[in-house]
């Protein structure tokens, strides 16, 4: 585990011990339309704007626009196409049950594309 996603883990795990009702995905500023989540993902200086949406107790990732340094990583062949600069987030291992973990799944991957 990379020292950036471990830190990702240890603040939200900081966040969800405290007693206010909160998530990360809204203290990210994501926004919620429906079972559709929108917002920003990012580390450091790396963002991309993404989309969350759950179904049937699932999850399915998108990014708008993957920035260069992920489409250099190694988990740029994990990026799928689905049109109109929209791709299909697997690179997350043991697919995320929750928005809050598809977030932090992302963000890990782009804190290691800052290091690449």
């Amino acid at each position: 585990m990379s020292p950036e996603f471990a830190q990702l883990l240890r603040d939200f795990q900081q966040k969800s011990s405290d007693t206010r009702a909160s998530c990360y995905w809204e203290e990210k500023g994501w926004r919620r339309i429906n079972n559709t989540f929108v917002g920003i993902f990012q580390s450091g200086k790396i963002e991309c704007a993404g989309e969350i949406v759950e179904r049937a107790g699932q999850v399915e990732t998108y990014i708008y626009d993957p920035p260069p340094e992920i489409r250099r990583h190694q988990w740029a062949p994990c990026l799928f196409y689905v049109g109109i600069g929209k791709f299909r987030v697997n690179i997350i291992s043991n697919s995320p049950r929750t928005v809050d973990a598809a977030i932090l799944g992302v963000e890990a991957v782009l804190a290691e594309c800052r290091h690449v």
